[in-house]
């Protein structure tokens, strides 16, 4: 996450550096994860806010797809990558149509909006609870609010498909 992250928020990381700390160098570390996240959240946030780590955990398992959805092959963050080409009525891809190409990705955005939507809903509604540090959940509802138009951005891509799929049939006939 430091050298080569895959230019997310470091927001999306932190928390994870400091569950190694905490079960690392603590000779009284939480007998859970759920135990430590607790007593993190209410000494962070303060003690009003609910179900805080549902929506961080959350947002944090939706970078993967925020990485690759539009990657032929690799990653962002790595030299490697290749993206995909976006859809058009000249070069198809060969031996599919565009709605083929893209069904899988398209699909999972819609999945992977609704789970941004639930950790959104969980974040406003503590944003008037938070005693401290209100400006980090500030920046995570931010990240989560770009990974949620992110998805619309994919299923967007995903209707252009079948837009020129069927302009390909048309132009066929």
């Amino acid at each position: 996450a430091w050298g080569d992250d895959a230019g997310n928020h470091f927001e999306i990381y932190w928390m994870g550096f400091l569950a190694s700390g905490e079960y690392s160098w603590s000779s009284k570390s939480p007998e859970s994860s759920d135990q430590y996240w607790a007593k993190y959240i209410r000494r962070f946030f303060g003690p009003n806010t609910t179900d805080l780590y549902p929506a961080f955990y959350n947002l944090s398992k939706r970078v993967d797809f925020w990485n690759t959805a539009f990657m032929k092959r690799g990653m962002k963050n790595r030299r490697n990558y290749q993206l995909k080409p976006l859809p058009g009525i000249e070069n198809p891809p060969e031996g599919e149509s565009w709605t083929e190409y893209y069904s899988s990705v398209a699909e999972t955005a819609g999945s992977e909006k609704e789970k941004c939507v639930e950790a959104l809903g969980i974040l406003a509604s503590n944003m008037d609870k938070v005693t401290y540090n209100r400006h980090n959940l500030e920046v995570f509802e931010s990240i989560g609010n770009l990974m949620n138009k992110h998805c619309d951005l994919v299923m967007a891509v995903g209707e252009i498909a079948q837009n020129c799929d069927n302009a390909l049939k048309a132009d066929e006939e």
